[in-house]
Parts: structure tokens; sequence; C-alpha cells
């Protein structure tokens, strides 16, 4: 990666975002009875964006909204900027479970992988649960990092 520091922007960054594959029972049920939908995106700086790159929560924001005709999808970005899964987890009520959201995206390891931490996914999805039924939530993580 020669001539490009660490903390610069890729070249390119995918303007739509990849399929995902699996069921999101209680957000796809709000999708298709037109009502209000409210998402919470939680992670760090890749979650909260960084300089002039605009962070994935407000690009799916768009997107849910055009492809489904509803102005009523808002995607609530809590990132927090070099944020490790243990605060995330502590922010989990206040930030995350208070909105009542239909789904929950919680983008964590990034800043684990970066430090050489590797901490506490059982524990941190373990609170998720606890209001798994009126919401969906999915942890994505770092699967690679190259340099």
């Amino acid at each position: 990666m020669k001539g490009r520091s660490m903390n610069s922007s890729p070249p390119q960054i995918p303007v739509q975002p990849a399929p995902f594959e699996y069921d999101l029972p209680n957000l796809a049920e709000a999708i298709e009875a037109a009502s209000s939908v409210k998402i919470v995106a939680l992670g760090s700086s890749t979650t909260a964006g960084e300089g002039g790159i605009v962070a994935y929560p407000y690009r799916l924001e768009a997107v849910l909204r055009d492809k489904y005709a509803n102005p009523r999808i808002d995607v609530i970005n809590r990132g927090v900027g070099g944020e490790e899964a243990p605060k995330e987890r502590d922010r989990l009520d206040r930030d995350v479970i208070a909105e009542k959201p239909r789904l929950v995206i919680w983008q964590l390891g990034t800043n684990a992988v970066w430090q050489s931490k590797q901490t506490i996914r059982l524990r941190t999805t373990r609170r998720l649960r606890r209001f798994a039924r009126a919401s969906d939530a999915f942890v994505m993580n770092a699967r690679s990092i190259s340099f």
C-alpha cells in the first residue's frame, strides 16, 4: 500500500450495499405495512463516518427509502469513532434499545483487530437477545484486513 497512509480513504467505495441473504422478519413486517421503520446502526468510526466519506447508515437509509418508496424509513447512526465493543455494549440500552428499532446493525471488531484485542462477541450478542422478539439484529465484523 505504498503512497497511502493507513488513515487515508480507499480510492473507491461501492455506492450500492451488498445483498443480504438472511431473513429479517420484523423489518420485513414493518416495510410491508408501509409504517414507520426505525433501524439503528451501532459501531465505531466505520459506522460514524470519517472524513469526506458518507457513512453506510446514511447510504442504507437512502437506498431503502428509494427502493420501498417510504420516506419514513430512518437509519439512526449511533457510531462513535474509536470505540470498542465493550463500550458499545454499555450504550445498548440508551442508544439502541430505547429507540425500539425494527433492525439493529452492529458493526464491531475493526478496532479490536487493529488494536489486537479480540473480545466479547458472546456477551455483546446476549444483550441484543433481550429485545430480539421485536427487533431483528445482526453483527458485522472485520472479516479481513489487508495492508
